[in-house]
């Protein structure tokens, strides 16, 4: 079974402070430097790395040369790169990993790194600069395999360079985060964070804590040396409440336990003032006006009422929240706000309002306050009509129901498209849109039949995409995809061949009225059938896909699609 540390590799704080590791007792492992790929291109090199790596046995999926560096992943595809076996059963198991990495642009500021099995995670990638890492790792054996691998699949490119293995028996303290940066924070806030502290090869005793600066403070003053030893560490929780409007800095500085340098946390943090709502009405009704582009205002403000989560994203971790005025986006890519759930009611919800090409979006500034869980919004029902062009649409952001449509396409879903829809002889197209990359439906096969579609109204558009509003599915586990009334019952109808081009055989176990409908809602032939094997001639339909409408004796209709060849 797989172990996840949850913490375990940050920022190297030595950087910090003058150099922690460079008296460093150690017997070196690996290491590597990438200076064999120096080219920058968008070919992928994971079967041949023993042509680019000064050491061979590397292994991969999805490396690419970067000027010196590893490239790793794609914007949708999980990469990673994973050292030869290694011998690193020496000094009880216990060793170091540093190397140095960056994040592609605004990706996901984590990544992993595997010793065997075991897991660590890597916070605080940033952008452009190359930053040092470390991980102190134990479970070394004489046959190890460290794997660096992106955070997740989609959106968690980095780039990875002077990658060193070592065994050291000098004192060494990791923090995580690097450093503490609190955002706007509300007068009088009193606003908690928490930094996990680890060590090895630290003196019995104790560790020191002391911390400096206006508005932050710690109750904590020392940490035993043998619980920062430990693979959960230490935890310390630093408080900040600012009383005026500014910005802040501190510093959290740890001693003692054989180090030989004091290692420092940079602590940073605002006070703003805070106009506050009581409703999402209210909240949206402030937002920057529609300019055509991205509006982004500077006013914080602070939702106070209660609001239900109705979908989330993995995608710059996207939220939906709908009280019963109005609805709204969080978008949140820095991962302000934690720990909720969909049916989570939440409360203080806090940040800067932007309008995205006419989406309105809630940009926080910190975590908000939950209330509750397991709570419900009934969906309001929509039409193909109702998902108009209009930016200011009373619908956008809600919980929504497009009852009755076929899908214009065959195949199976794909993750972020758009496709097209018919519901009682109206066709629009590009008016649903999928979740990017975390949807359960995605390669999973379009429904051929009548559906039900429940999900969230987004306004969105692209190059060759008109901005309208749309419905982005929710998950199937969340019923975003469930049969319509007048789902087309393959007990009571069978058509073959589908695809067909001369002619569809339908088997009937009763008599019934058929209808062919182009995708744009018109009707192109109309008969009756007989119970049991009927022929319908398709001769004279062009190559594309037709809406077949059953109707029986009692009214009762069902609809399945018809793909012509």
């Amino acid at each position: 079974m797989k172990t996840i540390k949850t913490l375990f590799a940050t920022l190297l704080v030595a950087l910090l402070t003058g150099g922690l590791f460079s008296s460093l007792q150690a017997q070196q492992i690996l290491f590597e430097d990438f200076s064999g790929m120096t080219d920058s291109t968008t070919t992928d090199i994971s079967g041949s790395l023993d042509n680019y790596t000064q050491v061979p046995g590397w292994t991969g999926n999805k490396v690419y040369q970067s000027n010196g560096a590893a490239k790793i992943g794609t914007s949708s595809v999980k990469g990673y790169i994973t050292t030869p076996s290694l011998n690193l059963s020496g000094n009880g198991g216990n060793f170091t990993i540093r190397f140095k990495a960056r994040r592609w642009t605004t990706d996901q500021q984590q990544m992993k790194v595997f010793v065997n099995e075991t897991e660590y995670l890597v916070t605080g990638l940033v952008t452009n600069v190359m930053t040092e890492f470390v991980v102190i790792a134990t479970g070394g054996t004489s046959n190890t395999l460290v794997k660096f691998e992106a955070f997740q699949a989609a959106n968690s490119r980095f780039f990875i360079d002077d990658i060193e293995i070592f065994h050291s028996t000098d004192p060494a303290l990791i923090l995580t985060p690097s450093a503490l940066n609190f955002g706007g924070v509300e007068l009088n806030g009193n606003v908690n964070a928490t930094v996990t502290v680890r060590g090895a090869n630290l003196t019995p005793g104790n560790i020191q804590v002391a911390v400096s600066g206006n508005g932050f403070s710690t109750t904590t003053t020392q940490l035993a040396t043998s619980a920062v030893m430990t693979e959960t560490g230490a935890p310390v929780v630093v408080n900040f409440n600012p009383t005026a409007v500014g910005d802040y800095t501190g510093t959290l500085t740890f001693t003692g336990g054989g180090l030989a340098n004091p290692v420092t946390l940079a602590l940073s943090g605002s006070g703003i003032n805070i106009t506050t709502v009581n409703t999402i009405a209210e909240l949206r009704a402030v937002a920057p006006p529609y300019t055509g582009s991205a509006n982004n205002g500077t006013t914080v403000y602070k939702f106070t009422g209660e609001a239900i989560v109705t979908h989330m994203q993995t995608f710059n971790n996207v939220k939906y929240i709908q009280d019963e005025t109005a609805a709204i986006m969080i978008y949140d890519p820095t991962g302000k706000i934690t720990n909720v759930e969909i049916g989570e009611k939440i409360t203080s919800v806090m940040g800067t309002l932007t309008n995205y090409y006419g989406m309105v979006e809630v940009v926080p500034t910190s975590n908000c306050t939950p209330v509750s869980a397991f709570n419900s919004v009934t969906p309001t029902i929509v039409t193909l009509d109702d998902l108009d062009e209009d930016h200011q649409n009373t619908i956008q952001s809600k919980l929504i129901k497009l009852p009755d449509v076929t899908i214009n396409e065959t195949g199976n879903w794909a993750s972020g498209k758009y496709y097209g829809a018919t519901q009682n002889g109206v066709s629009k197209d590009s008016v649903i849109y999928t979740d990017n990359f975390s949807a359960d439906y995605i390669n999973t096969a379009i429904p051929s039949y009548v559906v039900n579609l429940t999900g969230i109204c987004l306004y969105k558009g692209g190059a060759n995409i008109p901005q309208r509003n749309r419905i982005v599915i929710l998950n199937n586990a969340n019923n975003g995809i469930t049969s319509s009334i007048s789902e087309y019952n393959h007990s009571l109808i069978k058509l073959a061949p589908n695809p067909a081009s001369q002619f569809v055989r339908v088997q009937l176990q009763e008599e019934m009225n058929v209808e062919i409908y182009s995708m744009t809602g018109a009707l192109l032939h109309s008969e009756k059938l007989a119970n049991g094997e009927n022929t319908i001639s398709v001769s004279s339909l062009a190559t594309g896909l037709y809406i077949l409408r059953f109707t029986d004796n009692f009214g009762k209709q069902y609809n399945s699609k018809l793909q012509i060849k």
